[in-house]
């Protein structure tokens, strides 16, 4: 059949289960300081940004490994200009 699209069902196991709310919020090493200093040594705000006089906040969306990586990074609200780019 045309335009037909067959269903793939997911398994999904425990391990791979991702929480919008849990009970144990996940902590950068070192707490809010440790990030505060980590951010400011490694986000370059981007030139093109600059030049254009660009504020503002790009709102991102990621997950939290049971390790502690961050995966699956996707911007909900961009401003552009680079920015966006520079905060995945």
């Amino acid at each position: 059949v045309m335009g037909y699209a067959p269903q793939v069902k997911k398994e999904v196991r425990p391990d791979d289960e991702v929480f919008s709310v849990v009970e144990e919020v996940p902590e950068f090493p070192g707490g809010r300081e440790a990030l505060s200093k980590y951010l400011m040594q490694n986000l370059r705000y981007p030139a093109a940004a600059q030049r254009a006089n660009v504020t503002g906040n790009v709102f991102v969306q990621f997950v939290v490994s049971k390790e502690g990586d961050i995966r699956d990074v996707n911007i909900i609200k961009g401003i552009g200009f680079g920015c966006d780019e520079e905060a995945t």
